[in-house]
């Protein structure tokens, strides 16, 4: 768990050695810059092969049935107003403008210094060489430990100030996602939320709803407890990687939410999996599961015996999800007593602004999808 808290601190102390630019947070591997085309290749006489059947995609399973989506009314749509309408939104960027303007004054500063302790090595480095005649090399020795003194100096001047800017990368990691929490979970009437940025998730839960075979870092971040109308609810930032033999393979960047049921169903439990745009990470544990069910938005995975586990009012709250541009895929995992989703979602919700201007557009949609999937938890703690 150490170690995991570590290696989430790391990354988030890492922009702060970066330029303003670069926004980035979690990396999530989607950046391609020289994608692959393939080379025309010569036209060659036709051989008749056998023919071999191929393994089917987890996505293009044949299911025990097939329903339907019903056209459910799920509220406003793009575009959203991108004013700063609420003052949980007006925090956010207040906090953003802040930290970019002490930042930038910083590294100013910091450059200034350094190049004046760099010049100040030098010149005292040489001046007694220069100056000093016929001394042996007491000069160089002088010079030398002008030299030395600078360079420590100037290694304890840039640790004081690495602290330091952790600290106010610190504070502005924790006035966005107060900013976040109250726009979304108190403007709903949730209160008390327990929790906050430094607070992790156990590595053990994120893999027991079962999305992925195999996980060996988890990084997380702002893990919040709170009741919704009663429910038991647990959200956090999550990213999680595999290693693929030769680097660390993104496998899931968004958020993973906890909640109780009353579902009676095996300890395998049902999978639901909603595909989304081309950057969606479909769970490597879909391969040979059962499906149950199959309509044009999802597939309910499980056993034959859960069939019937869930409600027809249950399935149809469920079936009110859609995979859009900021929401790229939704999964699913309901156990005995406990749902566990993993809600991909787009940099533009999981990266913190910096250097452009923070849009609220995408929070105010996340906090749309996000009353949503409580309902349906909710409906499934019935």
């Amino acid at each position: 768990m150490e170690e995991e808290k570590k290696k989430m601190e790391a990354v988030e102390a890492e922009i702060i050695s970066k330029d303003p630019a670069v926004e980035e947070i979690f990396d999530d591997g989607f950046t391609d810059d020289h994608p692959y085309v393939p080379t025309p290749a010569e036209p060659k006489e036709e051989v008749e092969e056998p023919m071999v059947e191929e393994a089917p995609s987890p996505l293009d399973v044949e299911a025990d049935v097939v329903v339907e989506d019903e056209e459910e009314d799920l509220g406003e749509e793009f575009p959203i107003s991108e004013e700063f309408d609420d003052p949980a939104l007006q925090r956010i960027e207040d906090a953003r403008v802040a930290w970019m303007k002490d930042f930038r004054l910083h590294s100013r500063i910091r450059t200034i210094i350094s190049i004046v302790v760099v010049l100040a090595m030098l010149g005292g480095g040489l001046l007694p060489i220069i100056l000093i005649k016929d001394q042996g090399l007491t000069p160089l020795y002088i010079g030398l430990g002008i030299a030395v003194v600078g360079a420590i100096g100037l290694l304890i001047y840039n640790s004081i100030n690495r602290r330091r800017d952790q600290r106010i990368i610190g504070e502005y990691f924790e006035e966005y996602y107060a900013g976040m929490n109250q726009y979304t979970l108190a403007n709903y009437g949730i209160d008390p939320i327990e929790g906050a940025v430094k607070d992790r998730i156990d590595p053990e839960e994120f893999k027991a709803g079962g999305a992925f075979e195999k996980v060996d870092s988890i990084g997380s971040r702002d893990n919040v407890t709170f009741e919704y109308e009663g429910m038991s609810c647990a959200l956090a930032d999550a990213a999680a990687q595999k290693d693929n033999g030769k680097s660390l393979e993104t496998v899931f960047v968004g958020k993973f939410l906890r909640t109780h049921n009353q579902v009676e169903c095996s300890e395998e439990g049902l999978f639901i999996y909603f595909k989304g745009n081309d950057r969606a990470l479909v769970p490597d544990t879909l391969q040979g599961r059962h499906a149950l069910e199959k309509s044009k938005s999802c597939i309910i995975y499980g056993d034959p015996k859960d069939k019937n586990a869930l409600t027809m009012k249950q399935k149809k709250a469920i079936r009110q999800i859609r995979t859009d541009d900021l929401l790229v895929d939704v999964s699913i995992a309901i156990k005995p007593g406990k749902t566990y989703w993993y809600l991909g979602y787009e940099d533009t919700i999981m990266v913190l602004p910096s250097e452009k201007t923070f849009n609220p557009v995408y929070l105010k949609k996340y906090k749309q999808q996000l009353k949503l999937i409580l309902d349906i938890a909710k409906a499934l703690n019935e």
